[in-house]
């Protein structure tokens, strides 16, 4: 229970009613040490690894945030000291945090070891890393050392994201900075695996998908650029899906001020040139884009290997062979179901993922469903001889759905140890992790659990229980890794903070566990503990309490208001009334009533932002069961003969329901527009306005057969406004912590009011002080603008101001200017 120990003291501490004196004399306590400030130096020389002067760096960014204090970096120093070291009688990922209250030495078994110390230092201080960014509390502490003297390793030797292209909610709208942010939280929550899975070119529902080129050695250059490729996109708004899911559509027609999100109609993959919408019009615009993709691959992976941080990509199996290969195969007299054919596409791919970007895994996927056994042994096959021949540095391994953990038996009797086997939990992940890892032995497995599912894709989901026992489960297994599926970051922080989490220490939500009769365990194990933890970090420890309780009781068990409808998260139409459903979603004004008691600025925002995902969830319900009181009521209507009577019925009676219908959208849309934080929240708003309001007609369906009923065409205000209503909204679209020495710092900034935005201004200096500069961001389009930080010479900080035509002023973060979004240098 040491972790639940020190949170209470840091509660006490942030609340003002614990003083120093009284934490000195408790263990583990943040203020468990004496050093003043003005003798402390971090040590660390300039013939450090690149990651324990990123650690140096690190340690003291998070001092100075929590502290105000800004320490000295040196090559050494008499007194007290911060220092750094490898220690070889450490695991490779092993770290120790030892301090005397005077002076602290981080070290590990490798320099990435020391950098996860030095993230484990900066929680000490109550940070709290999430995928999407850092988490500072409002109320600054003293400077103190705590006194420390603890080791970690980790239960997982791989842990880690596995974020699913195919929609926009997820990695399909990530921009290279993008992936640098996931890279920077991913190795801060001591996590080190990306996966990426990607569909192939005949499915035509969801692919063909850029990630991975299929071709043949000769068509690959020495650079790892490509002679010929087919056409291939991630998700534009331009895209038609066949079988049904996101209906193409111009985000110029986006309601209530969405369409002030996007710089263009066409939004779509940075990769993408301005023709590539839906998919690249020519043979080499194709060729440019497998090219681009290539070169974006080698920036995200080199960017994450320097980190510590392992990748694998893929695709499925049997191997898709894109049309515009099999033509030129067949040009070459070769056969494309011949063996030694796929072998030879297995090296070409290959050859080309060697010559263009770092990769330490690639995964043939079972497809979703049933599988051919005897086709992906000889997928596998295949692909291991070509390993060999082209020497690739990478492992080879089969992942898939539930369905392809089904055949681990046999493929384990069948396939050499050195291939590894990966799955994704079954059935949305609902089905816990696949015992059939179990009776794998000598080889390389990873479990994959899902951190959200698709078909609730545009609702919050909490289920920090579930990836607890899915760990358990997994290390019962004799898993080496545990990664988790998902599209989202923010919204769904709290699952992938515990599964992180879990990574390192099961508590005694795992120890306690039957480690062989899984079936007496419930399938969400206890959440409570994470969640005080979490809300204190978040929301400030005048509300963690009370916040905490109504996060875990939600947590595997909240509504859902949207639903697998030939695409994922589409509202879900509710035949019941608003007043039979509303006590599922108390939960939001139990959220509402807290705010008037948080204190802090940023902890504002944060609980802000919770606040406003629950009651856009909350008007979502209210929204689909309006839509099913107008069914019912136009159903009844059409059983009165009489015209007239119809007539005053269809006015007085189903006009009022759908005029409120179009109110309900307007304040659904006021909260989905104010969760906005990056391209997560962008794809959010694509798939309401692009399935649920455009291809299912959620909104408009009943409009012609009410309109023949009352007589007359239904009012403009039955129409949904273009117009923006909701509070001002300044965001920061990428967040990056990190960036190498002389690297420009590209901002995506969001400046939107019911008033024209006349100024949007960054403001940055170095870290801890000097003087502020100014620079002036340049107007893209609509609500959107860009500005180029220039390269800094030494770690800093910004702040975003804006301000309307009308005189409303916005500012980001919302803690600045006393706390303000910091950067530090990599090497």
């Amino acid at each position: 229970m040491k972790k639940i120990v020190y949170l209470n003291f840091f509660l006490l501490f942030a609340s003002g009613t614990l003083n120093t004196q009284n934490a000195l004399n408790k263990p583990n306590s943040l203020l468990a040490g004496h050093s003043s400030s003005n003798t402390v130096t971090i040590i660390c020389p300039a013939s450090s690894p690149a990651n324990i002067k990123l650690a140096a760096r690190e340690v003291r960014r998070y001092l100075y945030l929590r502290t105000a204090t800004l320490l000295p970096i040196a090559e050494d120093a008499a007194g007290d000291v911060i220092s750094f070291r490898i220690d070889n009688t450490l695991e490779e990922q092993q770290f120790r945090l030892k301090s005397d209250g005077k002076s602290m030495v981080i070290a590990g078994g490798s320099d990435v070891a020391v950098l996860y110390g030095a993230y484990a230092f900066a929680e000490k201080l109550g940070v709290r890393f999430q995928l999407d960014g850092d988490v500072i509390p409002d109320a600054q502490i003293p400077f103190s050392l705590p006194g420390l003297d603890e080791t970690h390793k980790p239960v997982f030797r791989l842990r880690g994201i596995q974020p699913f292209h195919d929609f926009p909610e997820g990695p399909d709208w990530w921009t290279t900075d993008d992936w640098k942010v996931i890279s920077g939280q991913v190795a801060k929550m001591r996590m080190n695996f990306i996966g990426l899975h990607t569909y192939p070119f005949k499915n035509k529902d969801l692919g063909p998908e850029p990630t991975v080129w299929i071709g043949l050695p000769e068509d690959v250059n020495a650079d790892g650029t490509v002679k010929v490729a087919d056409k291939s996109s991630w998700y534009t708004t331009a895209k038609f899906i066949p079988y049904g899911c996101y209906a193409p559509g111009e985000t110029g027609t986006f309601s209530f001020g969405a369409d002030q999100l996007f710089p263009a109609d066409d939004y779509g993959p940075e990769i993408n040139g301005p023709d590539d919408f839906p998919f690249p019009p020519t043979p080499e615009a194709c060729v440019d884009m497998a090219n681009r993709s290539g070169k974006m691959l080698n920036e995200v992976f080199t960017d994450a290997r320097e980190l510590g941080i392992k990748t694998a990509v893929g695709t499925e199996s049997p191997l898709d062979i894109p049309d515009a290969i099999a033509e030129q195969l067949k040009s070459r007299g070769l056969n494309p179901d011949d063996p030694a054919t796929l072998e030879k596409l297995y090296e070409g791919m290959f050859l080309r993922i060697k010559r263009t970007y770092p990769v330490d895994y690639y995964w043939i996927w079972g497809h979703e469903g049933e599988i051919d056994e005897n086709r992906f042994i000889t997928n596998i096959n295949s692909a291991r001889s070509a390993l060999r021949s082209v020497e690739a540095p990478f492992s080879l391994g089969l992942c898939g759905w539930g369905w392809t953990a089904g055949h681990f038996p046999q493929f384990d009797k069948t396939l050499p140890k050195d291939v590894f086997f990966s799955s994704i939990s079954h059935n949305v992940g609902n089905t816990p992790v696949s015992p059939n890892f179990a009776g794998l032995e000598g080889r390389v497995k990873f479990a994959i659990p899902w951190a959200e599912d698709d078909g609730n894709l545009t609702a919050f989901q909490l289920l920090v229980g579930r990836m607890r026992r899915d760990a358990v489960d997994a290390q019962t297994y004799g898993c080496d890794g545990l990664f988790c599926l998902h599209w989202r970051t923010r919204v769904i922080n709290p699952n992938i903070s515990a599964l992180a989490q879990a990574g390192w220490e099961l508590g005694d939500w795992g120890r306690s566990s039957d480690a062989v009769n899984k079936d007496s365990l419930p399938r969400n194990l206890a959440s409570d503990d994470f969640y005080l933890d979490w809300t204190a970090a978040q929301f400030g420890p005048a509300v963690a309490k009370e916040i905490a309780a109504i996060f875990t009781k939600l947590d595997g068990n909240y509504p859902r208001t949207s639903t697998w409808n030939r695409g994922p998260g589409v509202i879900n139409i509710n035949k019941q009334s608003w007043q039979e459903v509303k006590n599922q979603y108390a939960f939001a004004e139990e959220m509402e009533s807290l705010r008037p008691r948080v204190r802090g600025s940023g902890n504002l925002a944060r609980f802000d932002w919770w606040n406003h995902e629950f009651q856009f969830m909350k008007s979502m319900a209210m929204f689909a069961c309006a839509r099913g009181e107008l069914d019912a009521a136009l159903a009844g209507i059409e059983q009165i003969k009489d015209p007239a009577a119809q007539r005053k019925s269809a006015i007085s009676e189903v006009l009022p329901i759908r005029l409120k219908m179009t109110n309900l959208l307007g304040t659904m849309y006021e909260h989905m527009i104010a969760t906005l934080n990056n391209s997560s929240e962008l794809g959010t708003i694509a798939n309401i306005e692009l399935q649920s309001l455009l291809r299912c007609k959620l909104l408009t369906a009943q409009d012609e057969t009410l309109e023949k009923l009352a007589g007359a065409p239904l009012p403009a205000e039955a129409r949904p406004r273009k117009e923006y209503s909701g509070t001002p909204l300044l965001v920061n679209l990428v967040v990056r912590t990190t960036q190498k020495r002389g690297e420009a710092l590209l901002l995506r900034i969001i400046a939107l009011d019911k008033q024209p935005v006349k100024s949007v201004l960054v403001k940055f200096r170095t870290l801890g002080g000097g003087k502020w500069e100014t620079i002036e961001a340049k107007h893209i389009a609509r609500a959107v603008w860009n500005a180029t930080l220039p390269a800094p010479d030494d770690d800093f900080e910004y702040q975003i101001v804006s301000e309307t035509s009308g005189g409303t002023k916005m500012k980001w973060p919302a803690t600045a200017p006393e706390i303000n979004q910091t950067v530090v240098i990599r090497e």
